[in-house]
């Protein structure tokens, strides 16, 4: 009787033992380069296949090489038995794998079989890390501090889960927070350099010289009045305006006004510091004084006077000719 039952508790032990079994071992076919296959909380992943149809794996992130003249090859808890593989080159072949996990990774409970790295799910990680996807991450921070970056630029930041840090670049212009933004420039934003070398000061004022010191522009004035991309020297006069000694240009004066210089009065003549004669009615901003100190237009008027003068004495000439033979 006591055999009988023993007998018995064997039968029902090796069923167990073999449905257990039965349950941890599964066939995969059709299994290609980086494709996966899971089984009881265990994932595999296919690296590539070489020429002697040797496997490299990847089980929940440990590597690991299946080789293809050995029955089984155990990868971080998996025991793998390659069944075929269809070579056609390293990056594809058709393959078909038997897979058996000793445990169930994933129940809650971690067994003599199992460790943190083959199973952190059941096992758990070190403190410094978290099990993610049965692969035990360590974190990269725990606090803002462990995140700085030395780059006042970027906002630093410890958050996640594992926690990891994050640099966050500042786009905003904001005057002493030590950051100048690509989109930001020294009018914007304090912290922002003016100058590198000098031509970054350029200002396409041609009467100014500009020069880089210490970052910042410097531009200093050679003297002279900007007018249609050209400098004109103190003194020069364009149509009804001229140079100044503050180097503006200054409208010129009408008659009675009181002067120092020819060229600040509109007829050119100043005269115990008043402006007299005429004034003289200058149409463009371009007529430019000749070295004789008469406008083009106080030319034209001259010659016009000229030619009068000329005609009228000629047909007084002429009149009095007509008369005399009359007489």
């Amino acid at each position: 009787m006591m055999v009988k039952k023993l007998f018995l508790f064997m039968l029902l032990f090796a069923g167990l033992s073999l449905f257990l079994v039965s349950g941890l071992t599964k066939t995969f076919e059709g299994l290609n380069v980086n494709k996966t296959a899971e089984l009881n909380g265990k994932t595999l992943k296919i690296l590539r296949v070489s020429p002697s149809f040797d496997l490299f794996v990847e089980v929940d992130g440990v590597n690991g090489i299946v080789d293809y003249g050995k029955k089984e090859s155990e990868v971080n808890g998996m025991i793998i038995s390659i069944l075929t593989v269809d070579y056609i080159g390293p990056a594809y072949a058709d393959i078909s794998l038997e897979l058996a996990v000793p445990s169930k990774c994933g129940d809650g409970a971690c067994n003599l079989s199992e460790t943190k790295q083959s199973c952190c799910k059941d096992c758990g990680c070190n403190k410094d890390s978290l099990c993610v996807g049965n692969v035990c991450v360590k974190e990269e921070c725990d606090s803002i501090s462990a995140c700085n970056d030395n780059n006042s630029c970027t906002i630093d930041t410890c958050e996640g889960s594992p926690k990891k840090c994050v640099y966050s670049p500042i786009t905003a212009c904001v005057n002493g927070d030590w950051c100048c933004p690509t989109s930001c420039n020294s009018k914007s934003d304090s912290d922002c350099e003016e100058c590198q070398k000098d031509e970054d000061c350029e200002d396409d004022n041609p009467c100014t010289i500009n020069s880089c010191f210490s970052n910042k522009c410097l531009s200093n004035l050679t003297g002279g009045c900007q007018l249609n991309n050209t400098c004109y020297q103190l003194n020069a006069v364009s149509g009804e305006k001229y140079c100044s000694e503050k180097s503006e240009w200054v409208f010129r004066k009408n008659l009675g006004a009181k002067c120092i210089q020819n060229y600040e009065c509109l007829d050119n003549n100043c005269s115990n510091s008043l402006c007299g004669g005429r004034r003289i009615v200058v149409e463009t901003e371009t007529d430019l004084l000749d070295s004789s100190g008469l406008s083009t237009t106080s030319k034209i008027l001259i010659i016009n006077v000229g030619v009068i003068l000329i005609l009228a004495t000629y047909y007084f000439v002429r009149l009095r000719k007509i008369e005399a033979k009359e007489e």
